[in-house]
């Protein structure tokens, strides 16, 4: 998407509501399970993901970790990273980005499997499929719901 006011063009981040997002988790979740079968896939998914949630991060020179990503998806990443107990628990959201950071780190370019991290990856991109899913569909459900409108 090109940048209307210097002509670069953004760098896409992770967005609670793009539509492609519970699909490209389910994907990205599908080929860690081959990989923790190793049968042969490729990881264009788990790369794109990788890609996008790297996008929404940024490593300070203070080696802290800051986050772009708006309220909805910072909450819903937390959300699955609780749900798939990729951490024991963060209390700020520094702490969330610092665990982020780590998640698109162990994804990729390939998912590396270190301490039995494959079976996190999997389980945290099948969690982000699912709040990605429910989010979006809890918003369409609100929908336009004016009683003006017909």
């Amino acid at each position: 998407m090109p940048g209307l006011s210097d002509g670069v063009a953004e760098r896409p981040i992770l967005q609670v509501l793009d539509a492609e997002l519970p699909l490209l988790a389910s994907e990205a979740a599908i080929e860690i399970d081959c990989a923790i079968r190793r049968e042969g896939c490729g990881f264009a998914a788990t790369k794109q993901l990788a890609h996008l949630l790297r996008n929404s991060l940024e490593l300070t020179e203070t080696n802290t970790v800051r986050s772009f990503m708006d309220l909805p998806t910072t909450a819903m990443v937390g959300k699955a990273m609780k749900d798939s107990e990729w951490t024991t628990g963060f209390t700020t959201l520094e702490q969330l980005a610092a665990e982020a950071w780590k998640v698109a780190d162990n994804l990729g370019p390939e998912p590396k499997d270190e301490d039995n991290s494959l079976m996190k990856l999997r389980a945290f991109c099948v969690a982000l499929a699912r709040c990605a899913s429910a989010y979006r569909q809890s918003v369409l459900q609100q929908g336009s719901s004016h009683p003006c409108r017909k």
